[in-house]
């Protein structure tokens, strides 16, 4: 059953005055013909819970600033006493505050002006890659009102997705990709074009391999296929934010955890990218769209997720 109907009138009236007091100061702070002053406590947060009035209220921190160190936003204290020292900038940050390594990497490499790069660490991971590489992004749309059978509330729908695929080190990138035009569920379609250009030998590198872990999970339980083809797909999957994420490249470029497109492109160390590609876009029933030459503009050249779906 999707909704249930209850009686919500005892919560209500237990908020019911509270909730009167602040409309009033909402309304009285409203009304005012002066602008208060102080802005918002958006200073004590990190970007990861972003104020819109941040720069209008804090004209005086700069755009990036110690509100960008990864994961400051769970040292509650330790941003609090940056804004009590009025250390705004990285490079403000003493020696002897404590932070933990992540943090500490981003400030060096801050302060430095050049990256650190352990680059065994990465060519060791990089090579452990199998031709055919593909490298695979989802999109979805998770909706609280299921628009198909077979899903939950905010269960997601991948009505997108794009894979490059490099057969070998010199090879040309091909691109196969897939959009949902038509309301109706892209599971089976998703379930079989995925089966038919992963080849059972490659990896399958990804951007955070929890979210098309998830996702290939949720497609198995509901497709008619075999679920073994997801399953086999899950298997293959490598993640290449773990090379980030476990601080073997840290850029004074980057901003907190994420990483643009550009920056992952630049890495080259062994993630050969090419100038062309053969690009290959396939309707819901299979059937071929268009053909890309080395000219066609719809090539891309990057690894297509550096952040969170």
């Amino acid at each position: 059953m999707l909704f249930i109907k209850d009686d919500s009138t005892e919560q209500v009236a237990a908020v019911r005055l509270e909730i009167a007091e602040e409309m009033a100061a909402a309304k009285e702070y409203l009304g005012r013909e002066e602008e208060p002053g102080g802005g918002c406590d958006c200073h004590l947060k990190g970007r990861s819970r972003p104020c819109c009035a941040f720069a209008y209220s804090h004209p005086h921190i700069p755009d990036y600033s110690v509100h960008d160190i990864v994961r400051i936003g769970s040292s509650k204290k330790k941003l609090a006493y940056f804004m009590d020292e009025h250390i705004y900038s990285l490079d403000a940050i003493p020696d002897h505050v404590e932070m933990g390594d992540a943090q500490l990497n981003q400030v060096y490499a801050h302060k430095r002006g050049k990256p650190m790069i352990e680059a065994d660490t990465i060519r060791t991971a990089l090579e452990a890659y199998a031709y055919p590489v593909n490298f695979f992004d989802y999109e979805t749309y998770a909706p609280a009102i299921p628009v198909f059978n077979g899903y939950s509330p905010y269960q997601r729908i991948p009505f997108q997705f794009s894979l490059h695929i490099l057969r070998a080190p010199d090879g040309e990138l091909e691109h196969v990709d897939f959009l949902q035009e038509e309301l109706r569920d892209p599971t089976e379609d998703v379930a079989r074009l995925l089966g038919e250009h992963i080849d059972p030998k490659g990896s399958v590198v990804v951007w955070f391999a929890p979210f098309e872990r998830g996702v290939n999970a949720e497609i198995a339980r509901r497709t008619l296929l075999p679920a073994a083809v997801m399953s086999r797909i899950n298997a293959q999957l490598v993640d290449l934010r773990e090379i980030f994420a476990g601080q073997h490249f840290v850029h004074p470029a980057f901003s907190r955890e994420y990483i643009d497109q550009s920056s992952v492109a630049g890495l080259g160390a062994g993630v050969v990218l090419q100038d062309a590609c053969h690009s290959r876009r396939w309707r819901s029933d299979g059937s071929l769209v268009a053909d890309g030459d080395a000219g066609d503009e719809s090539c891309r050249t990057s690894v297509d997720r550096c952040g969170t779906a």
